[in-house]
């Protein structure tokens, strides 16, 4: 009996760390799903119009009026309001590791959709804290003094619907090793630095 407490208790306090995660984060992970939204988007201000026009209507859903308006929604617009009306993509994160400062990620998915991922990491204090939450890559080489603060690393992708997966890994026994360029490196970097001069 007392075993099976331990049991659930151990388990209401994982799936609780996710929800903790995603409620922490919830702002950001709707972000990315505009900004996985609108990856497509062909000119940088029609980007900017999908990612502006998709946060209104996360924010305000009764605003999709707008999108029904074809003489005003165009472009990025459209691309914004298909959202609405989109099915999980079945994105899963199938491995992630951490290898010194370098954090990566597999992922499997039935299509090749735009993920766009969210990283949040909880400190030796217990804190969590937003690394990055618009990252399109499935790898992220972290700075030497956040990756050894780092106990534990959640990764959420995110697609056009939403959060479609995430993952955590343990990082608490990883140490990060700087890497210190050679002196002839450092020559290298200074003669391809003048020679852009």
């Amino acid at each position: 009996m007392i075993g099976n407490l331990v049991l659930l208790g151990f388990l209401i306090k994982m799936t609780s760390a996710i929800s903790l995660v995603e409620i922490l984060f919830k702002n950001n992970i709707k972000d990315a799903r505009c900004q996985s939204q609108c990856l497509d988007v062909e000119t940088p201000e029609e980007k900017v119009r999908c990612v502006s026009i998709c946060r209104e209507l996360e924010a305000r859903p009764q605003d999709g009026d707008l999108c029904s308006l074809s003489s005003v929604c165009t472009g990025g617009c459209l691309v914004a309001c298909e959202a609405r009306t989109a099915s999980s993509i079945g994105v899963k994160i199938t491995e992630a590791r951490m290898e010194s400062c370098d954090l990566s990620w597999d992922l499997a998915s039935d299509t090749e959709e735009d993920v766009v991922f969210v990283v949040a990491g909880r400190d030796k204090a217990g804190m969590w804290s937003l690394i990055t939450d618009s990252l399109t890559l499935a790898s992220l080489e972290l700075s030497t003094g956040l990756a050894d603060r780092m106990e534990e690393v959640v990764v959420l992708a995110v697609s056009r619907v939403g959060l479609e997966d995430s993952v955590r890994l343990d990082v608490s026994s990883n140490k990060c090793l700087e890497t210190i360029p050679s002196p002839r490196e450092w020559r290298e970097r200074e003669e391809q630095a003048e020679d852009r001069e």
